[in-house]
């Protein structure tokens, strides 16, 4: 298939070298006035395809754009948590990045939240219906980062 590409690519070059040959002759022999002025035509159309080519172009490359947005998942991400008695850590979220195996003071001490533009598209819902949590409950969309966590049974929230 490759070889055919090429043969019509250097078939093509061929036609256009042979065809601008032949254009400068044709020219060549009007004389000056005459060329210049099927110069002008000839310029007028060539500006008309370019006009043409560039706007096929322009909306072309829009579906693709768009198709392209459309193929991003904007589903809505639901957690809950329904009576649970937790006695360490509890995080909930999407796109959770950077969580070591103590990752969380601030989040105990002021909550961690995530921002919507950071992630895909999509909402996230977290819910907690009922339940006992003797640690840190996070929760949130594109949590990054976190500092290091409280060990196990060291307080947290109450």
């Amino acid at each position: 298939m490759r070889s055919d590409v090429r043969w019509w690519s250097v078939g093509g070059l061929v036609v256009l070298g042979l065809a601008l040959i032949a254009l400068g002759r044709f020219l060549a022999g009007q004389g000056l006035e005459d060329a210049d002025r099927w110069g002008s035509v000839m310029g007028v159309f060539l500006n008309v395809a370019a006009v043409l080519l560039a706007g096929y172009s322009a909306v072309v490359g829009r579906r693709a754009l768009v198709a392209q947005t459309r193929s991003v998942p904007m589903d809505t991400t639901r957690n809950t948590l329904t009576d649970v008695e937790a006695d360490g850590v509890v995080v909930m979220g999407r796109d959770i990045h950077g969580l070591g195996p103590a990752a969380v003071d601030a989040a105990a001490a002021g909550g961690a939240t995530g921002s919507a533009a950071d992630g895909g598209g999509g909402d996230t819902e977290n819910r907690v219906e009922g339940g006992t949590f003797h640690g840190p409950l996070i929760m949130g969309r594109d949590i990054r980062d976190l500092p290091s966590f409280p060990p196990s049974g060291s307080g947290g929230i109450r």
